[in-house]
């Protein structure tokens, strides 16, 4: 087994500070370039300390923990660039557009705008020019949503309570014990139907 099977010809490391370098022939004749397989090499031009050839299999872990590195952060930046295309309407800002750049490793935007009053005309004419009416919800209409859901939420609750408290009071009377679900839901259904609030 020659020292090519084992060794990445051409490439040292410095064990004691990590340093590495990797040796090359050019070929004046023809300006190819090739690995120096020489078993030579100065020491470390850090501390001194001699330097060794660099095994194959140390090469490919390297290179293997770079690869995965690099799936990480390609995940991450498709999953930010993902999220900043699905944000609608003034559900993006400029906050949303610093944790884009962030997941690339840029920093926060210049927030400089100028005269403020001409930046509110410009963004006017760019809503009238860029821009088309429908297929977001207002805050107005989001924030009705919530309330009706949040209504609903209260009902079901206080549903809940009825049933439980008709389920004690059953139990304590020994009138009627419920064994399963079945029984169960007539009770809650007109418990929900009864402390529904009634639409406006």
């Amino acid at each position: 087994m020659n020292d090519e099977s084992i060794y990445v010809p051409g490439e040292w490391t410095c064990d004691a500070c990590g340093f590495v370098v990797v040796k090359s022939v050019i070929i004046a004749s023809t300006g190819d370039i090739m690995a120096d397989a020489s078993a030579h090499v100065e020491a470390c031009p850090n501390d001194g300390t001699a330097m060794r050839q660099v095994t194959w299999r140390e090469a490919l872990t390297e290179a293997r923990d770079i690869a995965g590195k690099d799936l990480i952060a390609s995940q991450r930046m498709r999953a930010a660039v993902a999220k900043h295309h699905a944000q609608k309407a003034d559900d993006r800002c400029i906050l949303d557009d610093d944790e884009l750049y962030a997941a690339f490793g840029l920093p926060p935007v210049d927030r400089r705008v100028g005269d403020k009053a001409a930046m509110l005309v410009n963004c006017q004419r760019f809503i009238e020019r860029r821009c088309e009416a429908g297929g977001w919800p207002t805050y107005a209409e989001l924030e009705a949503t919530v309330a009706g859901l949040t209504a609903e939420r209260d009902a079901a609750r206080s549903a809940l309570q009825m049933v439980s408290e008709r389920w004690t009071f059953n139990n304590q009377q020994h009138t009627h014990t419920w064994h399963d679900w079945a029984d169960c839901q007539p009770v809650l259904a007109a418990a929900l139907a009864a402390s529904k609030p009634e639409k406006t």
